[in-house]
């Protein structure tokens, strides 16, 4: 199948509008819209729908590969302040400083 580059660029602007009006109108998570613009650009952009999902697999898959384990990480500091009492007593002494 032919995609022209004028159904690729037309799915980019609605992508673009599509993800701004999501997130800023309706309020949706930016993760849900994200995923939402990312099948409906695909999808004008003359992708099969078999292959926009595995294209989002694999960029999300990607970018998870190379950010997981410091989220992870991070997740688990924030729960050890949290459970220790640490992450109320550094919230007490930045508004001592701060003001």
């Amino acid at each position: 199948m032919e995609v022209s580059s004028t159904s690729i660029i037309l799915g980019l602007v609605i992508g673009i509008f599509l993800l701004v009006i999501l997130i800023l109108k309706t309020k949706t998570h930016p993760f849900t819209a994200l995923i939402v613009t990312s099948v409906v650009t695909g999808l004008i952009g003359g992708m099969a729908p078999s292959k926009v999902v595995e294209v989002i697999e694999e960029g999300f898959g990607e970018t998870l590969a190379a950010s997981g384990i410091v989220i992870g990480f991070g997740v688990m500091l924030g729960r050890i302040l949290e459970v220790s009492g640490a992450s109320e007593r550094l919230a007490y002494s930045f508004i001592r400083w701060l003001g």
